[in-house]
Order: C-alpha cells, then structure tokens, then sequence
C-alpha cells in the first residue's frame, strides 16, 4: 500500500471539501470578489462589469476561480449569478439586471451536455447568451448597450 504524504493528504481533503461545498465556496469566493472592490458604485460601472455564464457544479469550480483572478487583475469587475443571496428575487430577473450592466461578457457553453443518455441537456446557458445577444442586437442605436462585446466558449 502506498503511503500519503501530509501534504497529499491535505490537499485531498481540500478538493473534497471544496467539491461538497460547491455552492458554499461559489459564495465565499464572490464575497471575497466583492471585499476587494471598495466602492459598490463601480459595480454599477458598465465599462468594467463582466458577466459570467457558466456551469455552477462541482466538476466547473476548478476552472471558475482562474477566470475570477483574471478578471480582476484586469481591473474589470466579475459579475455573477450567485453574488446575489436574495432569493426572493427571481433568477431570470438577477440575470437579466446583470446582463444589462455588463459591457463584457463570458459565456462558457462548452460542456452543454445531457447527464446520462437520454436526458435533455439544460438550456439555460445558451438562453442566457441569447439573453445578452439581444441586449445588444435590439437597443436603441444611442444605446450603450450596442457596445456590448460578447466571448463564447464552445
């Protein structure tokens, strides 16, 4: 039998927790994003917001924290589903209102794909690039919104 090493072991137990508590450290992780903007009135800063649309499970948590680090070194402000706790508010209305204070936006559709054979894959990434794409298609002229500048990830 192979030995672990401390720190093997604790790593091990890292990715474990941190895969249980997917949703938990989501949250932690934009609590932590929102401490390091020091006015709340940049997040209403449509230059800098960059919405993300990407999976929220285990398997895409790895990969979310990278494009985090990324845009805030980049000086933009990452704006995501679940920086909002209240669930009183309907999702699409969350989304809708993140959308529309974003120039930027990430959406991430490369792991569109049914769980088991059989099943329909979720549609609600690529309804929210929809989302976002009409945004921008159907502003008025004036808008700012027709400056909207869109990255897929298939």
């Amino acid at each position: 039998m192979q030995k672990t090493s401390v720190k093997d072991s604790r790593q091990n137990y890292l990715f474990i927790k941190r895969t249980e508590q997917f949703n938990q450290g989501i949250a932690t992780e934009m609590i932590l994003v929102l401490r390091k903007i020091k006015d709340k009135k940049d997040m209403e800063n449509f230059e800098k917001n960059i919405f993300i649309n990407c999976p929220f499970d285990n398997d895409y948590y790895p990969l979310l924290r990278p494009v985090l680090f990324t845009v805030l070194y980049h000086g933009h402000i990452p704006r995501i589903a679940t920086e909002s706790f209240d669930s009183g508010n309907l999702r699409i209305e969350k989304i809708k209102v993140l959308i529309n204070s974003s120039k930027y936006s990430i959406h991430d559709l490369s792991r569109i794909e049914a769980k088991k054979k059989g099943d329909i894959y979720r549609l609600n990434m690529p309804f929210e690039l929809g989302l976002d794409f009409g945004c921008k298609c159907f502003s008025n002229p004036d808008n700012k919104q027709t400056e909207k500048r869109i990255l897929i990830i298939e």
